[in-house]
């Protein structure tokens, strides 16, 4: 760094803060483990926060492999100090993919709801859970309860 240290902590100059937060984290679907990615925020133009998470589970469906790709928005619950707490829906994807051929063979629609709790390190880093439901029309398959834990940054 260059220049005079700065006589109090100045949260504007040590850490500017972008409007999107992007996560990697570890989750469980329908008794399967994954890894996921996760991002959330708004800017000026968009009144409501976007949220997106993509990623893949430890499992198949079909013989096949999933990935599965969430697109919605949300708005903001509660923020105290370093803590938030936000609620997010939207439309659900999953994709099934032939490992051999490396071709999708078919996708699945769906619909769903969560909610993320953030605890900031500081205003760029922190960890957070998000706990969501996924509906899947259509099928028998893996509806159910997703939960996500990770780290932001």
């Amino acid at each position: 760094m260059h220049g005079e240290r700065p006589e109090e902590y100045d949260v504007a100059t040590e850490f500017p803060i972008v409007p999107f937060r992007a996560g990697l984290g570890l989750g469980m679907f329908s008794g399967m483990f994954g890894l996921g990615i996760s991002a959330w925020g708004s800017i000026e133009d968009v009144p409501l926060p976007i949220y997106i998470g993509a990623g893949t589970f430890l499992g198949s469906i079909l013989n096949y492999t999933l990935a599965y790709m969430n697109l919605g928005v949300g708005f903001n619950l509660l923020e105290m100090g370093r803590i938030n707490a936000s609620v997010n829906g939207g439309l659900s994807l999953i994709g099934l993919f032939d490992l051999d051929t490396f071709e999708p063979v078919g996708y699945i629609f769906g619909a769903f709801g969560g909610a993320i709790l953030t605890y900031d390190f500081n205003p760029r880093t922190g960890v957070y859970g998000s706990i969501g439901y996924s509906l899947y029309l259509g099928t028998g398959g893996p509806t159910g309860i997703a939960i996500q834990i990770g780290m932001y940054f």
